[in-house]
């Protein structure tokens, strides 16, 4: 093996990607070295090279945090996982900053053996690798502390409770995390899932689990009558957003005098905390960001029934379409000023 590697850098904050070469990381205990098949670009990945999120201190960083490919080398024995392994995972696994080592923009990154799954031998590396980012977000918004801390499909499968009451509201249902998050909430046995989306995702959200379906092109206050005819009025009290950029139509929808749960991907400014503070007093309102040491103690667990629950078709991959090679820096860069500018489409997975 070459001790270089080809690689994609955030050289400078602010400038475009830049195509480059860099040391093949070595892994340690707890670690494994994959030799990178596919990644998937998302939105973080043009923050990180706009406006320098995870970049401070760690430049040039290598982004794209889902990575797919085979194991080429274990840092300890004491692992399920072998030399030859075909696997995905997430590199945001250490609190919520990843390692330059561990970005999927290059030849070899370094996977944690807790932020990994095997891959299906039905499934191929280009599906498997849309899912780590968006469904470990859907599990901690709906499954973890930091969340509404729903007993998980894990937990059932082990005869846990029964969520047949339960009630889960899902706004900007159209996006993939949302899909991953109402297919998780079928397989937790949550009884009502309200999903709340444009009409062209409507026959996808009702095959994949949710209960309701309500078109989110509806005026306001009859969205919010709608959702209280099915709910009531004063019982829905966990509500999930990956799309709004303002939280009024959440705000009409919780309840005044009980207690709620509100989690969004989008950063809440500081009038809008105030908004839930002032008008939603109750209410338990923040933004969420997905990191694998979300799931810890039981990420072990969750990427141990991920890839048998894809196996079975419980989930399903995303959209995608493909760039072909790190090469290609101009393509990638393009996907990531379509992010910023707010461009809709299929993911992109770049082939290695």
């Amino acid at each position: 093996m070459s001790a270089s590697q080809k690689a994609v850098f955030v050289s400078q904050v602010g400038k475009p990607l830049e195509l480059g070469s860099r040391p093949i990381p070595s892994p340690q205990p707890g670690e494994v070295l994959v030799k990178v098949s596919v990644c998937m670009l998302l939105p973080h990945d043009a923050y990180s090279r706009d406006l320098g999120l995870f970049t401070k201190g760690n430049l040039p960083f290598v982004p794209a945090s889902n990575v797919a490919g085979i194991i080429s080398r274990i840092g300890s024995a004491n692992t399920c996982f072998r030399e030859g392994d075909r696997v995905f995972g997430y590199s945001i696994s250490r609190g919520t900053v990843p390692g330059t080592d561990q970005g999927g923009l290059q030849e070899y990154a370094i996977l944690d053996v807790d932020s990994i799954g095997k891959i299906p031998v039905d499934c191929t590396d280009e599906q498997a690798v849309t899912l780590p980012t968006n469904l470990v977000t859907a599990w901690q918004v709906l499954f973890t502390h930091t969340g509404f801390a729903l007993p998980s499909p894990i937990a059932r499968e082990e005869k846990g409770p029964n969520l047949a009451t339960e009630m889960v509201l899902i706004l900007g249902a159209g996006s993939n995390i949302s899909k991953f998050a109402v297919q998780l909430a079928r397989m937790a046995g949550i009884g009502t899932i309200i999903a709340v989306a444009g009409p062209s995702n409507q026959q996808d959200l009702l095959k994949m689990g949710a209960t309701h379906f309500l078109d989110r092109h509806l005026p306001k206050e009859k969205l919010i009558s709608n959702i209280h005819l099915l709910a009531g009025r004063d019982n829905l009290r966990l509500a999930f957003d990956t799309y709004s950029p303002a939280f009024d139509l959440a705000v009409g929808l919780l309840p005044e005098t009980k207690s709620s749960i509100f989690r969004t991907t989008q950063p809440m400014s500081a009038d809008q905390k105030k908004l839930f503070e002032e008008s939603r007093p109750l209410c338990d309102a923040a933004f969420v960001e997905g990191t694998n040491a979300s799931l810890r103690p039981h990420a072990s667990a969750f990427w141990k029934a991920v890839p048998r629950w894809l196996a079975e078709g419980k989930l399903s991959p995303t959209d995608y379409r493909v760039i072909e090679g790190l090469n290609n820096v101009e393509e990638i860069n393009s996907v990531l000023d379509g992010y910023c500018s707010g461009s809709s489409g299929p993911q992109v997975v770049v082939r290695i």
